[in-house]
């Protein structure tokens, strides 16, 4: 017995097919929307972050004795070493309320921003203070929490940060020594 072969008509019409095509396009060009836009934003958001300068430390004068000091402000953010800066900026505003400061005034022991406590990263002056270590843990992409302690820790003789960045004073006497575990975290 001999087997024929039957020519069957296509199972689905051709406009079927284009419409599929019409549409399997415009979503790969509706995705292609939404990820450029999506580069867009953290791109942007990174050249934020790149833009500020590097901090520079400040050298104040003694014109008296001819002696240079360097003040080194200890326990902030990367992106907000310019609002400390007095290369850049003569007064020192609070991060959240924007109250003016003179920058005599920082690190001077009394709490002048009461609502955030930026004013005294270094003391325990604020209820509300932090402490940002130095040592910050970031994604390849510079995203990422920064990571601080209450600046009440700052200076208590117990490391808290994992580099060892908030003791740098005595305390009762005796210097402490931190060792740098940031590696292991």
């Amino acid at each position: 017995m001999r087997k024929q072969w039957i020519k069957k008509e296509n199972l689905y019409h051709k406009p079927f097919y284009k419409k599929k095509l019409q549409m399997t396009l415009l979503s790969v060009f509706i995705m292609a929307v939404v990820f450029f836009a999506y580069q867009l934003f953290y791109i942007k958001q990174l050249q934020t972050e790149v833009e500020h300068k590097p901090f520079r430390v400040p050298v104040q004068s003694n014109l008296q004795t001819k002696e240079t000091t360097r003040r080194i402000i200890r326990g902030i953010r990367y992106k907000d070493y310019d609002l400390y800066n007095p290369v850049v900026r003569d007064t020192f505003f609070c991060i959240q309320t924007g109250k003016a400061v003179p920058l005599e005034r920082l690190n001077d022991d009394y709490c002048d921003c009461e609502v955030d406590g930026s004013d005294e990263p270094e003391t325990n002056a604020c209820p509300n203070g932090v402490f940002y270590c130095t040592y910050q843990k970031r994604h390849l992409t510079g995203r990422g929490r920064d990571i601080s302690i209450p600046s009440s820790h700052v200076n208590d003789g117990v490391c808290d940060c994992c580099d060892g960045s908030d003791e740098w004073l005595e305390c009762n006497g005796k210097q402490t020594i931190c060792q740098n575990t940031c590696a292991n975290t």
